[in-house]
């Protein structure tokens, strides 16, 4: 007669044939985070919408069906846009022409394929403001080693015009003026430069959503004033030429002229002593700029 088995060894071997149960799991949650770092910019009567799409579910799995991004103003839905990968930026522009001067508020929403929506992002507050018009630019100049830009106050709300934003095409930099010019010294004679100049409103500036476009070579074709205040007095075995000096900042020398050469007898940055004077001789003096450009000669002077 065979011996019984006990009922621990029995038990032990039927949890061993069914496995441990284990604890239980909480069920998956597909519904994606909510899209970050949203904000809001205007130009012209446009508010673009910022922000960085959610790249996790709240499970804190990667995100693979991304579908939709909701756009709220006012808690009131106003888009539904296909949405860029998960964990990437995106934008949403928003007319806001019958909304000028009102408080906004806006948030987005992610949904996936399967019409999971994530909560609401943060909010961000924007009040559109009226812009100005568009600059009126004048003729560039090239010259005093700077390139000289003017330009009008728009023709459109002038009164709105606060600063002026310069955007030169091959700098990344924007400068911003409060008058009507800008001075250029950062060029290379004979390259093309291309400028936009967009008025706007102070402090975060809002533009006007559309610029004035200069294109200037960069050739300096302006000569030098006529030189004054031309002298010859005798001095020792002849005589010394002197004259003031030109203001401009791009002056490079004097052509000193001998009225009995067609050629000039002195190259100068200043006054000049000439021993081979005669009675009856007179001096006129001519400017030249770095870029070789050339004043009209001085009144002619001699020796009293």
């Amino acid at each position: 007669m065979k011996a019984a088995i006990p009922a621990t060894v029995l038990l032990a071997v039927v949890a061993a044939a069914c496995g441990k149960v284990g604890d239980p799991k909480p069920p998956v949650n597909r519904s994606p985070l909510a899209a970050t770092g949203l904000s809001a910019g205007q130009s012209g009567n446009v508010v673009t919408l910022s922000w960085t799409n959610p790249a996790r579910y709240v499970d804190s799995n990667g995100i693979t069906d991304l579908a939709y991004v909701r756009i709220l103003r006012n808690g009131v839905q106003i888009a539904r846009e296909k949405a860029q990968p998960a964990g990437q930026p995106q934008s949403y522009p928003i007319d806001v022409t019958n909304d000028l001067d009102a408080e906004l508020s806006f948030t987005v929403q992610a949904e996936t394929g399967r019409g999971r929506l994530s909560p609401l992002s943060d909010a961000v507050r924007f009040r559109p403001k009226e812009v100005p018009g568009v600059p009126r630019p004048l003729e560039p100049t090239v010259d005093l080693d700077r390139i000289l830009l003017q330009w009008m106050p728009p023709e459109r709300k002038p009164e709105l015009a606060e600063v002026f934003l310069i955007k030169r095409s091959d700098r990344p930099a924007v400068i911003t003026v409060t008058t009507n010019r800008y001075e250029d010294e950062d060029y290379e004679p004979g390259k093309k430069y291309d400028y936009t100049i967009t008025a706007a409103r102070s402090g975060n500036p809002v533009v006007s959503g559309a610029g004035a476009s200069i294109s200037v070579t960069a050739i300096d074709k302006t000569p030098p004033a006529v030189p004054t205040g031309l002298t010859v007095l005798p001095a020792g075995p002849g005589v010394f030429v002197n004259w003031d000096a030109n203001t401009e900042r791009d002056l490079k020398e004097y052509l000193v002229y001998r009225s009995d050469r067609p050629e000039p007898i002195s190259i100068s940055i200043n006054g000049m002593p000439d021993t081979t004077y005669r009675s009856g001789l007179t001096y006129r003096v001519v400017a030249v700029d770095k870029s070789g450009n050339k004043s009209e000669p001085s009144a002619p002077k001699g020796s009293p």
